[in-house]
């Protein structure tokens, strides 16, 4: 009889590997670990951004001033008028201004102050998005989300300045996490923090108010049909949600009933003037100089109605609101793809794509109507701006979109990594290896090309990051040398002027005739002008800021070239005061004049020395007194002090006078020719001719 066989049992399927096999310690284990790691490293990027991104912008002032006014109780008083505040600070919304007041210093400290609060909620917008990407798919998708916020240059623009966009950004995420959560554990509770997160981010930026209206919507749809819960029950959670959110506004509301004399739901405009935006036609255009009113110089449609004649609005048909919506929208994510980067952006619409994949193969889950829940909070922002803006304005605003955006992305490229991948991807030991490649490959890839222009090289480009860049330092060399005291009115084109001189604001005119008149009319002490901004807004007043047409009646007091910024920045003195010598400019001896350059040199009003030294150099090329003040002057401020002021066309001029005598002086020759070669890059041909010098 033949000997029974033995049967072979097959060999069990490979199980995926764990984490012991893979033998990474188990201090690791936790996602949340490389979590902080993300975290910190996200850090070390927005404190870099500091050292070259201005903290100041025209809009910073406006809160640090409304900071300013909390701080000391004027906010809170009963005659506090709304329309004398600085520009248009006391319509603003006050959540963000009441941050800032929380902190000592204010006045001397603001502008980083309000980077310090703008970097902490920046980072503090990777929890909820981590916390969301692991809800919706895995820990992988989590900390991909974080890291793709921790890199691009978008996001560390605006996660640094004194600006909302950080604060709003992390309310408008927590309020779509907390929707969430209240959505998947149908508790009072919930809900109750999900209204109350939504009225913190509302309390940052009006646009905030419609999170709650989107969470209430979703929760009512997603629970009636797909979780069947009765309406009574479902009613109660709506109520706790717009109760928590109304609770929380309500300061804020009779806040406005006080000082408006009526209920409202924001200062900034009124309810006509809203619809005025909401049924103006825009259609796809982008010029926002095309607002009406921009020509008389106003910046919104409600301006506009003050000074002329109010807008017609020319929508007239749902269809044509529709199309308005649809064309402004595309402009929007246009221009968001933009700044958020082609990188970034594909992968997005990767997400996107697998999204509708998922709901046309399968029947409505709750994975894919959560999921629908995340992309109405994204596609919702992009109309509401459609419908409050005629015309698309600046690419900032939709800095909010950043948080979800890289969430979506995040969740697009791990679906593609698990198909790829398979069952390692769709285990624990694959959220390490992928999230931190991953991560690594989306630094490369979106902070390589803004690497080479910020760093390895100067471009035009580099004027939009540095927009207050150089008044930092101007303001200290001029207020250490007690050339503007404070408290002084300061013509300006921007607003970041006066604040870092300590003084009251003017706006600049847009002529040099209509500078004169306000000189001789007292409108303000002092002017300041630079090449960048009247480049753009004021070019019939550049020459001033050279200067090589001084206004007539007023005097130099600060003139210097800024390299590194492509900006030239000087300060006049519109009526001139202080200590001067004992006889007029006309009528003093060739030693007066000498005296004279002497004390202006002492005070820091180097402009003015070099001038009345020129003179005595115009009567007498060989005085060697005066050659000596100059170059004196010359290597004190520009050779050993690059920071301290540079009056470019006398220096130009006399330098060149002093080469012609002494052109064996090779350290003077050699950094003459590295000035020129600098001042060519900031004003390309001006001091080329003698007959643009002095």
């Amino acid at each position: 009889m033949a000997k029974k066989k033995k049967k072979i049992k097959p060999a069990p399927d490979s199980p995926a590997p764990t984490l012991a096999k893979l033998k990474i310690p188990a201090r690791w284990k936790s996602p949340w670990v490389a979590l902080a790691l993300i975290i910190a490293i996200g850090f070390g990027f927005r404190i870099s951004t500091t050292l070259f991104t201005p903290l100041l912008y025209p809009d910073s002032v406006q809160y640090l001033y409304l900071a300013q006014e909390i701080q000391n109780g004027s906010f809170f008083h009963a005659d506090y008028n709304l329309d004398q505040g600085f520009l248009h600070s006391r319509r603003l919304p006050p959540l963000y201004p009441f941050l800032l007041a929380l902190a000592p210093g204010l006045t001397n400290y603001g502008e980083y102050i309000g980077a310090w609060i703008s970097i902490l909620f920046s980072l503090a917008t990777f929890l909820p998005a981590f916390w969301l990407g692991r809800r919706l798919d895995s820990p992988a998708a989590g900390l991909l989300a974080a890291g793709l916020m921790t890199f691009p240059w978008f996001i560390l623009r605006y996660a640094s300045p004194v600006l909302t966009e950080a604060t709003f950004t992390f309310f408008f995420t927590l309020a779509l996490v907390m929707g969430y959560r209240a959505m998947d554990r149908k508790t009072a509770g919930a809900f109750a923090l999900a209204g109350a997160f939504s009225s913190l981010a509302y309390l940052t930026r009006d646009v905030g108010i419609t999170t709650v209206f989107v969470t209430g919507f979703f929760a009512a749809v997603r629970l009636a049909l797909l979780d069947r819960i009765p309406w009574r029950r479902l009613g109660l959670f709506l109520a706790v949600l717009f109760a928590a959110f109304s609770l929380c506004s309500f300061p804020y509301w009779l806040h406005l009933r006080v000082h408006t004399g009526h209920w409202g739901l924001s200062s900034q405009v009124g309810n006509r003037t809203l619809g005025e935006y909401i049924m103006l036609y825009g259609g796809s255009r982008l010029d926002r100089d095309r607002l009406p009113g921009r020509e008389e110089g106003t910046d919104s449609l409600e301006e506009a109605t003050r000074t002329g004649e109010p807008a017609e609005p020319s929508l007239k048909s749902l269809p044509a609101l529709a199309f308005k919506v649809l064309a402004l929208s595309g402009d929007y994510a246009a221009a968001f793809n933009k700044k958020f980067g082609w990188f970034l952006s594909s992968i997005l619409l990767l997400s996107l794509a697998s999204s509708l994949v998922g709901m046309f193969r399968r029947a409505p889950t709750r994975p894919t109507v959560d999921e629908l829940y995340f992309w109405v909070w994204i596609l919702h922002f992009l109309a509401l701006y459609a419908l409050l803006t005629p015309y698309m304005v600046d690419e900032r605003y939709l800095y909010p979109l950043t948080a979800p955006a890289a969430l979506a992305g995040a969740l697009g490229v791990v679906r593609l990594a698990r198909r790829v991948g398979g069952r390692w991807f769709a285990n624990s030991p694959g959220v390490i290896p992928l999230a931190s490649g991953l991560v690594i490959v989306t630094a490369f890839v979106t902070l390589w090309p803004d690497f080479k222009i910020h760093y390895l090289r100067m471009s035009p480009k580099t004027l939009e990051l540095k927009y207050a860049s150089g008044y930092r330092k101007a303001a200290r060399f001029v207020r250490e040398h007690g050339l503007i005291p404070p408290g002084k009115t300061i013509m300006a084109r921007k607003p970041f002027v006066a604040y870092y001189l300590r003084g009251q604001f003017e706006l600049l005119p847009k002529t040099v005739k209509e500078v004169e008149q306000a000189a001789v009319q007292g409108k303000a002490d002092f002017l300041a002008v630079d090449t960048f901004t009247l480049a753009m807004t004021r070019p019939l007043l550049l020459p001033l800021a050279y200067p090589d047409q001084p206004v007539p009646g007023v005097r130099v007091i600060y003139n210097q070239v800024f390299p590194e910024y492509r900006r030239v920045i000087t300060f006049y003195d519109l009526k001139p005061s202080g200590p001067e010598p004992s006889c007029s400019s006309e009528h003093r001896t060739a030693a007066q004049h000498l005296r004279a350059a002497g004390l202006y040199l002492e005070q820091g009003r180097i402009y003015e020395g070099l001038v009345e030294a020129r003179k005595v150099l115009a009567q007498n090329p060989e005085d060697v007194t005066a050659r000596g003040l100059v170059m004196d002057a010359y290597r004190q401020y520009y050779l050993h002090s690059p920071s301290g002021p540079i009056p470019l066309s006398l220096f130009i001029t006399t330098i060149k006078d002093y080469l012609e005598v002494n052109p064996d002086d090779r350290q003077v020759q050699q950094q003459f020719e590295k000035m020129m070669r600098l001042v060519e890059e900031v004003a390309p041909g001006v001091y080329m001719k003698k007959s643009n010098m002095h």
